[in-house]
């Protein structure tokens, strides 16, 4: 929606959002088919690198009055969009590289230079390399919280936003998980006492959407501050959230005669929950929405999955497939872009990129507390020996993919995007070998052995696949 890549579409949030996305859909619903995400996330992790997506940086990296009033002059700029503040853009990267490690076991992310950012201009311009991995990013994060008392690292000059600054909270927790550290703890304990005292998260209400750092002026936020922030900040402040989900969030909620749910114009609303309280007609709020601009409706959605609000948020859903023009492309359910707030008859039809191609789909994949298991009860070294379907072709949707340690049998089920795969190419890896049968709906193939198991198989419906090991089952 924006080319210079400041707006809150842009490609750093959706690709950070894609990548939660595919992880809580890994951890909760396919958890013994790595093959369905891992190169998923890469490619998005690889975008994550791309200049098109952290060059805005250069310019923003001056500043403004606009954000800073008490600027005398535009900073120096400079590239590097990791090196110093722009935790909107750093945040992100490191959350998305600590889940990728977290989920697949894998430390490629973690090597020298394994997040490495280029940029080689074709004709005019230096070439560029800021090299990083996981471990430097961590601590350049890190200390850049200890400096700011736990308040936070900047977005734009001079502006801590709350709700960006939750995804680094994310990353220290997967850090610890692969490195054996131990800042998840001293993080939460910080930012919580930092905002504490300033009377933000011990008290009823909305919480502000970012703190001006030179005026210490904190800049009101609403229930679109309130449901992006809550839906982070619940893995690792859960109660905090729970205790104040009656928040600005439902009473901005506005329900149609057919019981779906959309919204009021958050961004226009008073800002403060007794202010709704005030307003008698609800018709009066509709009215100040000249057009909508910001990824609210899918903020919304997000905090209502994570929260565990299922009735609500079935209601928002239905909304959206009755009125966001749901669409069906290789085999995935997205909603297009649409720059109109609402139709002829007042139903809400904005839809943003951030919402129509991610937060609509980590509503429908996450689950209640979903983040919060993650965080706090990741896969141990047991979940990465048992066997799992490693290699699928894009062709084939995998519909379950669980392990029974108990029996010792993987089921597997499957079916092709279109009408029929001649030849769909698995590899079913068996940790530690040894020999185990292959069933395609109930019937036995070949008897196999070893730790990779390759299968040539015909897909024109919807199959069935087990692997049993020998001996347990």
């Amino acid at each position: 929606m924006e080319a210079g890549q400041e707006g809150l579409s842009s490609y750093r949030y959706q690709l950070g959002h894609i990548v939660y996305a595919l992880g809580l859909a890994h951890f909760h619903h396919l958890p013994a088919a790595p093959c369905v995400f891992k190169e998923a996330m890469q490619a998005a992790i690889r975008k994550m690198l791309r200049r098109e997506v952290w060059g805005y940086w250069f310019e923003a990296s001056q500043s403004d009055k606009r954000i800073d009033p008490d600027l005398e002059g535009r900073r120096e700029q400079w590239h590097d969009p990791v090196v110093k503040e722009n935790i909107m853009y750093s945040g992100h990267l490191h959350a998305m590289a600590g889940m990728y490690g977290v989920l697949f076991n894998d430390d490629r992310y973690e090597q020298d230079g394994g997040l490495t950012i280029r940029h080689s201009p074709l004709f005019v311009g230096e070439e560029m390399e800021f090299k990083y991995d996981f471990s430097s990013i961590n601590d350049i994060i890190y200390w850049q919280m200890v400096e700011n008392g736990w308040l936070g690292v900047a977005c734009e000059p001079n502006c801590i936003f709350l709700v960006c600054n939750q995804f680094p909270m994310l990353g220290f927790r997967f850090h610890d998980i692969r490195k054996g550290t131990t800042i998840a703890e001293e993080a939460a304990a910080g930012y919580r006492q930092a905002w504490q005292d300033r009377d933000v998260l011990d008290r009823p209400g909305t919480m502000p959407m970012m703190l001006m750092v030179r005026q210490n002026v904190l800049v009101p936020g609403g229930p679109a501050t309130d449901s992006h922030t809550g839906a982070i900040m619940h893995a690792w402040n859960r109660e905090f959230v729970r205790e104040h989900r009656r928040s600005q969030v439902y009473q901005a909620l506005k329900t149609a005669d057919d019981g779906t749910v959309s919204l009021r114009p958050l961004a226009m609303l008073p800002g403060t929950a007794e202010s709704y309280e005030e307003v008698d007609d609800a018709a009066a709020l509709d009215e100040l929405a000249v057009q909508w601009s910001t990824p609210d409706f899918g903020t919304v959605l997000m905090w209502l999955s994570e929260l565990g609000d299922e009735e609500t948020l079935s209601a928002m859903l239905a909304h959206a497939d009755k009125h966001m023009n749901p669409t069906w492309e290789k085999g995935g359910l997205y909603y297009p872009r649409n720059d109109r707030s609402y139709d002829d008859e007042g139903n809400l039809t904005f839809v943003e990129p951030l919402t129509g191609n991610v937060l609509a789909g980590y509503a429908r994949l996450n689950v209640p507390d979903g983040l919060w298991q993650l965080y706090n009860h990741p896969w141990g070294e047991a979940h990465f020996r048992q066997p799992n379907l490693s290699e699928c072709p894009f062709e084939v949707d995998v519909l379950q993919a669980r392990y029974d340690d108990e029996q010792g049998i993987l089921s597997l089920t499957l079916r092709p995007v279109k009408d029929t795969v001649e030849e769909a190419k698995l590899v079913i890896v068996n940790p530690g070998g040894g020999s185990c049968r292959i069933l395609r709906n109930g019937e036995p193939l070949n008897p196999v052995v070893g730790e990779r198991i390759e299968l040539d198989l015909a897909i024109d419906g919807p199959i069935d696949l087990q692997l049993v090991r020998d001996g347990k089952a």
